[in-house]
């Protein structure tokens, strides 16, 4: 495959040049590097962006800037280093008249002290944003017993709320 067509910008020439190098040396070139029909080593085309300073722009900075963390510090809980297991969700009516609140995160630690992974649950007032991707996302949603119903039940959770579209129609773009 000519990786030529692929590239249009005026850094086009470098890439080209940086892709040919590594061929040369018997890196593969990786037209699509989510296909897992592609070889597990080789080059390929990343897209990322740089802010003002040509510093590579990560999601990180760019929906945390400093100023916006330091502005909502008060009711921002960020934490690094963790799993999110499951959202608690509180099943009583009387809060905000809905039947279902999730009002807290369990967690985590990937690296406890003595390889014993800490536990802990960070609490909510308002609401929580779920941002997991694809998969992780309905994942999380029926560890956290929202899905269909006999599938969690199979797993024994807890059914909060029976919703059969939860992972389903997933899809791979890479096949």
């Amino acid at each position: 495959m000519s990786f030529s067509l692929c590239f249009s910008s005026s850094t086009s020439i470098n890439i080209c040049r940086t892709i040919s190098a590594c061929e040369d040396i018997g890196l593969p070139f990786i037209s699509d590097i989510n296909s897992p029909k592609q070889p597990s080593l080789g080059c390929g085309k990343l897209s990322f962006t740089r802010d003002q300073d040509q510093h590579r722009h990560s999601a990180y900075h760019a929906f945390l800037p400093k100023d916006l963390v330091l502005q909502r510090r008060h009711n921002l809980h960020i934490a690094t280093n963790i799993i999110v297991e499951k959202i608690q969700i509180n099943q009583d009516n009387n809060i905000s008249g809905c039947p279902n609140v999730a009002r807290g995160v369990h967690l985590v630690t990937r690296t406890g002290t003595g390889n014993k992974p800490k536990r802990t649950t960070v609490q909510t007032r308002k609401e929580i944003i779920l941002s997991a991707g694809p998969f992780g996302s309905p994942h999380l949603l029926m560890l956290s017993g929202i899905g269909p119903a006999d599938h969690l039940k199979e797993h024994n959770i807890d059914v909060v709320k029976d919703l059969p579209a939860v992972g389903s129609n997933l899809v791979c773009s890479g096949s």
